[in-house]
């Protein structure tokens, strides 16, 4: 509302700087008309120096009038760009802000799905074999990731290059604790991996922490 008044106000003001143009204009108009005869006609030997200071007090005025005029309006333009501008970021981040929203969630619950102790829980071994465990949980983690790839959209760059570091990170602790067992079972390689969990802080919270304060930011 307000900016519905202040804008019918800088129009009002406009036209009323552009209506007294007019009115000096044909007062200008009105005086050459009164000169022709003496100023204008080829014949005149001697000008009217009362009609032409007349002219003048009616020209410098519609030439301050007209320069008035015209910085206002250009002021008036560049306010109304500038305001129009602001409408169509406001609308555009009024779309695009639940996409952004939804995408750090899921990449949030990318990270919470993936901590060796949860991921671990949730994904039991299919055989008896370490190696093929291993391998099962890379795999669990790499097919979670590419599910979330088209996510880095709306994602800042900075923050997609966290997850994906904490990504690598949960897979190096997993190939790490496998290349030191003492034996192949998948069992004992689960059970030390959850034990390794409880030694280590997970390498997700760093990056957790920064989706949390980059959604802050724009909250």
């Amino acid at each position: 509302m307000l900016e519905k008044n202040d804008a019918t106000f800088q129009k009002a003001t406009v036209g009323c700087y552009l209506n007294k143009l007019k009115q000096s204009y044909s007062f200008f108009l009105t005086i050459k008309q009164r000169l022709k005869p003496n100023i204008f006609a080829k014949n005149c030997t001697m000008m009217n120096t009362d009609a032409l200071l007349e002219m003048g007090m009616y020209t410098l005025p519609a030439l301050i009038t007209g320069g008035v005029a015209y910085v206002f309006l250009q002021k008036f333009m560049a306010n109304e760009e500038q305001k129009q501008r602001y409408r169509l970021l406001h609308e555009n981040r009024k779309q695009t802000l639940p996409l952004k929203l939804q995408a750090y969630e899921r990449m949030a619950l990318f990270l919470e799905r993936i901590q060796l102790n949860k991921l671990v829980v949730r994904v039991a071994p299919l055989g008896t074999q370490a190696s093929d465990y291993m391998n099962l949980l890379l795999h669990t983690i790499e097919q979670e990731f590419e599910h979330n790839l088209t996510q880095q959209i709306y994602i800042s760059g900075e923050c997609w290059v966290m997850i994906i570091k904490a990504k690598s990170a949960v897979m190096q602790q997993i190939r790490a604790v496998q290349s030191t067992l003492d034996a192949p079972e998948a069992d004992a390689f689960r059970e030390q991996l959850l034990k390794q969990t409880f030694d280590q802080d997970a390498p997700t919270i760093m990056a957790l922490d920064f989706l949390k304060s980059e959604v802050a930011e724009f909250l």
